[in-house]
């Protein structure tokens, strides 16, 4: 958190969105880190709230650096109870999105946590290459078309990523 803390302030202040760090626990993402954006309250960005792995972007990006066998077992072991009315329940639509978060290096998802959400998450990794957290950046579907919210927002969060591995 020391080392990641200014990066991650940097990130808010260029993308002017909700940033996040959260720690990867198995079945969940724990924030250690939320950074607000304009349009939230202060309750919604308590650090110790964790959502499922299965449908966060940063959970999708950790899964994509995960073996498939890992990825199984998540996805054996894991509830898959909606959140909202878009949250993916179907253990191959979250397999699809892995695979797409394996190919881009990010994970993009749409309304998976809140309604009327567009997230961006990439997988932070140790030194062994093992994803151990993520950061993610979240905005509004009424503000972003989500392919611009990817294409404004994953070099930043990739190379945010990439300044927390060498600080």
């Amino acid at each position: 958190m020391r080392r990641a803390s200014p990066i991650l302030l940097d990130l808010r202040r260029n993308v002017r969105e909700r940033v996040d760090l959260s720690l990867f626990d198995g079945q969940r993402m724990v924030y250690a880190a939320r950074m607000q954006s304009k349009r939230e309250t202060f309750f919604a960005t308590l650090v110790g709230n964790s959502v499922p792995t299965t449908c966060t972007s940063g959970g999708w990006a950790v899964m994509a650096m995960l073996p498939p066998t890992e990825v199984d077992q998540i996805l054996d072991e894991a509830s898959l109870r909606p959140l909202t009315p878009r949250t993916l329940t179907d253990p191959q639509a979250i397999r699809d999105q892995v695979a797409l978060a394996r190919e881009a290096g990010h994970a993009l998802a749409l309304e998976q946590i809140l309604m009327g959400e567009v997230a961006l998450g990439v997988a932070i990794p140790d030194a062994s290459g093992r994803p151990i957290a993520a950061i993610h950046i979240a905005g509004s579907l009424s503000e972003w078309d989500p392919e611009e919210f990817r294409r404004r927002n994953a070099p930043l969060a990739a190379e945010a990523v990439r300044s927390i591995m060498s600080a």
